[in-house]
């Protein structure tokens, strides 16, 4: 199965993703916390996509990007 990492401060919007993506049969982890995000990027956790936001604090969608390669 398919793993996305879903990263948003945005509550309503990761809400609405995580619901898509579970409903269309994806096994979805959803984190409003970028921190957090970068915490689980640097673990032994495989994920096959990351939908990230790009405007977030302390780490932005693009240092996640960069922690991700």
């Amino acid at each position: 199965m398919t793993k996305i990492l879903l990263v948003d401060d945005e509550i309503s919007i990761l809400n609405v993703l995580k619901d898509f993506f579970s409903a269309e049969g994806y096994d979805v982890t959803d984190i409003s916390d970028s921190t957090l995000a970068a915490g689980i990027l640097k673990s032994k956790d495989h994920f096959d996509i990351m939908i990230s936001d790009i405007r977030m604090d302390p780490i932005s969608g693009m240092e996640l990007l960069e922690i991700s390669r």
